[in-house]
């Protein structure tokens, strides 16, 4: 139902259908920031989350679906509204792996549960380099 693109650093995980018109990106998106904590990435994002939507959530420190600090951002109510949530996990080495959810709230029950599920997999593990 998913492929992955990977793009500039990141790796995009997009349906292999796309939602159609006049609804918003539907997409979970997997990057590195090698020099930032999850604190600092938390206030940051939360920044520009606050400039760009009517609802913004911060539910701080969470452990289900990862361990990971955990935002929503939602553009309001109708069906097509979109929807964003980040979780900002701790690379273990200084730095925060950024996991973006984006989809649009009629799509909650469908793509959003799939992205939970995924990630309830996602683990940090050391280089082999």
């Amino acid at each position: 139902m998913y492929h992955v693109v990977k793009q500039d650093g990141k790796d995009r995980i997009v349906p292999n259908v796309d939602p159609g018109d006049n609804l918003p990106e539907v997409y979970m998106e997997i990057q590195r920031v090698a020099d930032k904590s999850p604190q600092e990435m938390a206030a940051q994002i939360e920044a520009e989350l606050k400039s760009s939507f009517e609802t913004v959530e911060n539910y701080g420190v969470i452990e289900d679906p990862v361990k990971s600090i955990s935002l929503r951002a939602r553009s309001g109510l109708k069906p097509n509204a979109t929807i964003v949530r980040y979780y900002l996990v701790d690379d273990k080495q200084g730095g925060t792996f950024i996991i973006k959810q984006q989809y649009f709230l009629e799509a909650a029950e469908g793509h959003g549960a799939r992205f939970y599920h995924m990630l309830k997999e996602f683990k940090v593990v050391n280089s082999q380099e």
